[in-house]
């Protein structure tokens, strides 16, 4: 199931699509592990350790954002 937004601009309502699917922003993971070696021909991925390192990507750039804001300053 794709989701589309409408969104109205002025006065006309125009449509748009979210920039990636889940499912494309799972491959293009898997392609940049590829790409930079970490995942290698034959390794097995295993989904509940990538969902878990992305999980604490997602939890952790709050604050490695205002780190990188504060050594800024």
């Amino acid at each position: 199931m794709s989701a589309h937004h409408v969104v109205a601009t002025g006065t006309t309502m125009t449509a748009f699509k979210p920039r990636e699917t889940l499912t494309e922003q799972v491959a293009r993971h898997i392609e940049n592990l590829i790409a930079f070696g970490q995942l290698t021909s034959g390794q097995r991925i295993y989904e509940t350790a990538m969902a878990k390192q992305q999980c604490e990507q997602v939890l952790n750039a709050p604050k490695n954002s205002a780190t990188a804001r504060d050594a800024g300053q």
